[in-house]
């Protein structure tokens, strides 16, 4: 992989134009810009410990503008300043493995440090809007934007939704982002997806990377989020989410929340999470244990085409 790093690859992805070291296939090819800020992705080597650490966890540090996150046997990422990454491989890993950790923690880590919103959810378009699902992992977040993408709908970014605000009028939008699902072996199959139309993620771990077409290639304003959640009843449940519930929910599904204060963000960030809850719709959905996504995503599709 260190032999690689004199070619230079260049992406963009959640609002910035990444100068790449490695190829992330997952990415929209895009050309180097000198309009919006470029963050530059190095290999090199990353330190045992931050100087300022201000918290430390099983599997990362974070201090003052910086996120440390050693991965065994895969690779260290170092993300400081909201413009570099750098990795240190491990020795034979293969670039997937470190390409799964790097569009999560680290790039979730790189929205914070941008004085971005990094939401636990994915995202469609509908009449050239966002529809954001979040929740906890395994709720189907991913499950529901692959049906819909067989609906035809356009998939917007999968797992992590990147908020930001427009710096001239205010406006919420959502960033394109990564142009692939991550999708669960029993998934693939209730989607008809063969393994072979997917990249498998990591060994031994049945899960894949499903390319997708394309994205949007520009921010969209978001029309809704709804908060995905499964419960031990008959009927799917759908109500609003206001004031103090709409805000812990969207606090709760912030992605990589626990760095914000280490790493110097918070004033911005309660800023922001205050500026979404009372900007943006949210709704409670709850699908039952028994219920099929065949009736659910009619009922969802139902529910945003008549609440516009």
């Amino acid at each position: 992989i260190m032999a690689e790093e004199t070619k230079r690859f260049y992406y963009y992805a959640n609002g910035v134009y990444l100068d790449s070291c490695m190829k992330f296939p997952e990415l929209t090819p895009a050309y180097p810009s000198s309009e919006k800020t470029v963050v530059k992705i190095e290999f090199g080597q990353t330190p045992e410990k931050l100087e300022n650490l201000k918290a430390k966890g099983v599997r990362f540090q974070a201090a003052p503008n910086e996120f440390l996150l050693p991965i065994d046997d895969v690779a260290t990422f170092w993300v400081k300043n909201g413009d570099h990454i750098i990795i240190q491989p491990e020795p034979r890993v293969n670039e997937s493995e470190i390409r799964v950790f790097f569009l999560a923690s680290a790039m979730g880590a790189l929205a914070h440090q941008r004085r971005q919103f990094p939401l636990h959810a994915s995202a469609i378009m509908y009449n050239g809007k966002a529809i954001l699902f979040s929740g906890d992992s395994g709720v189907g977040k991913s499950t529901l934007a692959g049906l819909f993408h067989k609906k035809g709908y356009q998939v917007i970014t999968d797992d992590i939704s990147i908020i930001d605000k427009e710096k001239n009028t205010g406006q919420l939008l959502i960033e394109p982002g990564y142009i692939q699902l991550k999708l669960w072996e029993d998934t693939m199959n209730s989607l008809h997806i063969g393994k072979k139309e997917g990249v498998l993620l990591r060994p031994g771990l049945k899960k894949y990377g499903y390319p997708i077409s394309s994205i949007p290639k520009k921010p969209l304003e978001i029309q809704a989020i709804y908060a995905l959640s499964v419960y031990p009843g008959k009927e799917i449940l759908v109500r609003p989410l206001e004031g103090w519930e709409k805000f812990r929910h969207i606090k709760k599904r912030t992605f990589r929340q626990k760095l914000v204060d280490p790493m110097g963000y918070t004033e911005p960030h309660y800023r922001l999470l205050e500026d979404i809850c009372q900007s943006l719709p949210a709704f409670q959905l709850q699908r039952p244990f028994e219920e099929g996504y065949t009736t659910f995503v009619e009922f969802v599709e139902n529910h945003f085409q008549t609440n516009q």
